[in-house]
């Protein structure tokens, strides 16, 4: 059993249930520990003490974790999509420059383009999975060593060589 508080970004507390409930510590949250081999139950119950008759409670039941979980997951989806949006803005911007990134100098460009470097990384495997970037074949003149691809958004012209690019 908790007092939950404001500060708590882990849980969730139901509709129900006021920010002034919270602010003035009139709620508990009470988790149910696991019995024998059966399964846990992750969803806490949440008790809240009457606003005008301290001898009354009202009970909610929580928010099941792995509807929360979905709704952050989708939340991460959404933020990673803005970023390969910018992905694709600087990489269309350089393209129209002459210069091709492969996947690791695109992260590596992260300060240039505004986002974390980690966030650059999720934003290209999401926009090759999803088929908004794809790896083109460098001209074999600029090839070096494993360096043999280029990444480019779907359908993005590319200027910077007379040679007919893979796909095209």
């Amino acid at each position: 059993m908790y007092y939950h508080d404001r500060e708590n970004k882990k849980e969730t507390p139901p509709a129900g249930i006021t920010r002034e409930d919270i602010e003035e510590g009139r709620v508990i949250r009470l988790h149910v520990p696991k019995f024998s081999a059966g399964p846990r139950n992750l969803v806490p119950f949440w008790i809240v003490r009457d606003k005008d008759d301290p001898w009354r409670f009202h009970d909610y039941e929580g928010v099941d974790v792995a509807e929360k979980t979905a709704r952050r997951a989708e939340q991460a989806k959404a933020e990673t999509r803005v970023n390969m949006d910018e992905v694709k803005k600087y990489l269309l911007e350089k393209l129209r420059d002459g210069k091709r990134y492969s996947k690791n100098a695109v992260q590596e460009a992260y300060e240039d383009i505004g986002i974390g470097r980690n966030d650059v990384r999720r934003a290209i495997v999401l926009g090759i999975a999803e088929k908004h970037f794809e790896e083109r074949e460098l001209p074999k003149k600029e090839q070096r060593g494993a360096l043999k691809t280029y990444i480019v958004p779907v359908g993005a012209e590319d200027e910077t060589t007379d040679e007919p690019q893979a796909g095209a």
